[in-house]
């Protein structure tokens, strides 16, 4: 798996957002599937707020969406008992909320796992964000102020960037000088459009300067992934190596 510089998602702030935010989470998950919410507002909807139905086979689940901060092991007794009622029947049954991972919580679910007709699941918000990482597509439509930025470090000095909104492919590599006083250098080609430029690895990297030779949207989010890398020397010394990250657009300067 690629390793993901640390990003801490949120959850919609309004409650009105979690079903769709659910829906669309569910749609990624399962890209096969029927994804729908169950009936309207005022409705008899049995504790299912959006169901699952996949094409082939009898597999159907039923989603309650909770936007709390905590979610009672009572509630979660309470919704399951009702998602009995749905027609028709369900397979599996799950409490997609924005309440943390709690014990009490994941054993109510678990006991009503062991006892009801079928198995209840917990989603809760730090298990969400989990599957989130691996849906780059869902987290690009749930946070559209989010880019990915995904490097590649193949032989020699090539380094290969794609962004949900193009791509790069440059030479990076250092340039040690000689001397007591010699500064590191970093240079940088782009090997699209022959373009290079020389950085002064010591004063930080330049959005600027990286303007020079890519459009500055592209300049503002290698100069980020430059700095957030922990260690560029052995990152430019590897092989094959992959790191993803993300980059709020929302602070970037148009």
């Amino acid at each position: 798996m690629p390793e993901l510089l640390p990003l801490d998602l949120r959850p919609p702030a309004r409650w009105q957002c979690w079903e769709d935010f659910c829906q669309v989470f569910y749609r990624h998950k399962h890209p096969d599937a029927i994804v729908q919410p169950s009936g309207r507002s005022g409705q008899k909807q049995h504790g299912v707020d959006v169901y699952v139905q996949f094409p082939h086979g009898n597999e159907l689940i039923g989603i309650a969406c909770r936007h709390v901060k905590k979610l009672k092991p009572a509630e979660i007794a309470d919704e399951y008992e009702q998602s009995r009622g749905f027609m028709p029947p369900l397979t599996s049954f799950v409490m997609f909320t924005t309440a943390p991972r709690d014990t009490k919580a994941q054993c109510k679910a678990i006991e009503l796992t062991q006892r009801g007709p079928y198995p209840c699941l917990l989603m809760s918000w730090d298990d969400i964000k989990d599957e989130l990482w691996k849906m780059p597509q869902a987290i690009h439509q749930l946070y559209p102020e989010l880019r990915i930025v995904k490097v590649h470090k193949i032989a020699g000095t090539t380094v290969e960037i794609d962004l949900l909104d193009g791509h790069l492919e440059l030479l990076i590599a250092k340039i040690r000088g000689s001397g007591f006083n010699s500064t590191e250098r970093l240079f940088i080609a782009n090997r699209r459009n022959r373009k290079c430029v020389e950085m002064d690895a010591s004063q930080g990297y330049s959005t600027d300067q990286l303007s020079k030779i890519m459009s500055p949207r592209k300049a503002s989010q290698i100069a980020r992934w430059l700095s957030s890398e922990r260690d560029l020397d052995a990152f430019l010394d590897s092989d094959g190596k992959y790191v993803t990250y993300w980059v709020d657009e929302s602070e970037e300067e148009e």
